[in-house]
């Protein structure tokens, strides 16, 4: 099994794999990061049949597994991410609410199964969960939770009950995603068990200064952002200002329709971006559509869902977008940029990002989605 370097970690962190009827790895080094319940511990049961992940994420240094030649679209999350750091335990949840964002997006609301609502989970924004659901719960489906951590941990006086977050894309051969797909009567009020992962974490550690933070987003690489950015915006609402600017970029496909409320989380973003105040701005870039044309321009409405001037380019990011976003040359080497999207593009993305002039590679961090 290749092993990955996590970029973030910024240290090689080494397992041993064990094999006694069921496969689990074992941590033998200092793992300074994490609390110890995040080692990677939780042994496996062997999965002889294989079905496609749509959603999975890698993290790491950029020398992974790579799709292409000799490799399987199809191996299970679980042992994908068998060399990530996950809880050692898992936590019963209820599903308290479900959301059809539009035809393939559905959000989900998970509150802990006990009686006065309370947990000992906690995660880092950016990590993702594993899912255990009928008929096939030894293979896990792995959701990127998309709440800020203060959504699980609300203050007392708070009327929102304690509660996680995963937004999750359609994909009939993905059988957790499938089972999740299920008329919203069937799993309303169902219980799952959920157990924490990852590495593609806000703030990134070890910690280092940060002058200007840079979000780059592609289609469904957009959730781990989602939690990262609430969790400023949370933090901020707190009174805790957060003194570095903020760039967002999203590059998404649009309905036919045009209809800018169906992009997963638009409104979300830029309620997040209006609190966190005139440091943070978003660029939203649509790769399909409706187009109107106006002296030969291509032109969107500048106004979101929520009504506000939104910057809009109908077009793929590019290279100068990506060094306009990371700033002054001189000021790069605080400036940490984090990449979310399907291989290709995010491949793509990093490379330009770390060849830039004056950015640190330790500060280029990255996970890919199939």
């Amino acid at each position: 099994m290749q092993k990955l370097n996590s970029t973030i970690l910024r240290k090689k962190i080494p397992f041993t794999l064990y094999s006694n009827s069921t496969r689990c790895l074992s941590h033998r080094s200092n793992f300074y990061t994490f609390p110890p319940r995040f080692l990677p511990s939780q042994p496996y049961r062997p999965v002889n049949k294989t079905f496609t992940i749509h959603s999975f994420r890698m993290s790491s240094s950029g020398k992974g597994i790579q799709p292409g030649e000799g490799f399987s679209a199809s191996i299970p999350h679980a042992e994908r991410t068998a060399d990530e750091p996950r809880e050692n335990h898992c936590h019963s949840v209820i599903i308290s609410r479900i959301q059809d964002i539009n035809d393939t997006i559905r959000i989900f609301e998970l509150e802990p199964a006990t009686q006065d609502g309370s947990t000992d989970l906690t995660f880092l924004p950016g990590q993702w969960l594993d899912v255990f659901t009928p008929p096939y719960p030894e293979r896990p489906g792995g959701f990127t939770i998309t709440s800020p951590p203060s959504a699980l941990h609300p203050p007392p006086d708070s009327p929102k009950k304690p509660y996680l977050e995963l937004a999750i894309q359609k994909s009939p051969s993905n059988p957790p995603a499938n089972y999740l797909f299920q008329h919203n009567s069937k799993l309303i009020s169902s219980k799952l068990l959920i157990r924490v992962g990852g590495s593609f974490i806000y703030p990134p550690s070890p910690t280092r200064p940060i002058r200007r933070l840079v979000f780059v987003a592609g289609g469904v690489g957009v959730n781990p952002l989602m939690s990262m950015l609430s969790h400023i915006a949370s933090l901020v609402k707190a009174g805790e200002d957060q003194h570095f600017e903020i760039r967002f970029l999203y590059t998404v496909r649009c309905a036919p329709s045009g209809n800018l409320s169906k992009i997963q989380f638009l409104e979300r973003i830029q309620r997040e971006i209006k609190t966190i105040g005139q440091r943070a701005e978003l660029q939203l870039f649509l790769t399909s559509g409706e187009k109107r044309e106006i002296g030969g321009v291509e032109l969107e409405d500048t106004l979101g869902p929520d009504g506000t001037k939104l910057d809009i380019q109908r077009r793929r990011i590019n290279k100068d977008d990506l060094l306009q976003a990371l700033g002054p040359v001189s000021e790069r080497n605080d400036v940490v940029c984090y990449i979310c999207g399907v291989p290709r593009m995010t491949d793509d993305f990093i490379e330009i990002v770390r060849d830039a002039e004056g950015m640190e590679e330790k500060n280029v961090l990255f996970e890919k989605w199939w």
